[in-house]
């Protein structure tokens, strides 16, 4: 199952050139992570299999730049799911073009 949310990028999210900064994209897809997690009933399940949500491992490909008033979608699905971990897939886009891709692994 996949969600997407929609962010307007603001002027204190981008740097003097007005182009968002590398770690302002941990953020915005944490916050899409935790959204994901609970429209989708996926908390109490993660937390019987002892998965508390500590991140071990984080693989962005930054493809192009965001910018300051740019309307961005931020795609979250769960890419694998073990006994100890799940990895989320996440997408950052604007207008169908494909700027940010993301696995990162909580356990």
């Amino acid at each position: 199952m996949k969600t997407a949310i929609e962010k307007r990028m603001m002027s204190y999210q981008t740097d003097s050139f007005g182009i968002v900064h590398h770690a302002r994209y941990l953020e915005i897809m944490e916050e899409a992570r935790w959204l994901y997690c609970y429209e989708n009933n996926l908390m109490e399940a993660f937390h019987q299999k002892g998965i508390i949500h500590v991140i071990v491992n984080i693989n962005i490909d930054y493809k192009d730049s965001v910018r300051f008033g740019d309307m961005i979608t931020i795609e979250t699905e769960v890419f694998r799911v073990t006994e100890k971990s799940v990895t989320f897939r996440q997408v950052v886009s604007r207008d169908e073009q494909r700027l940010v891709v993301t696995e990162i692994t909580n356990v």
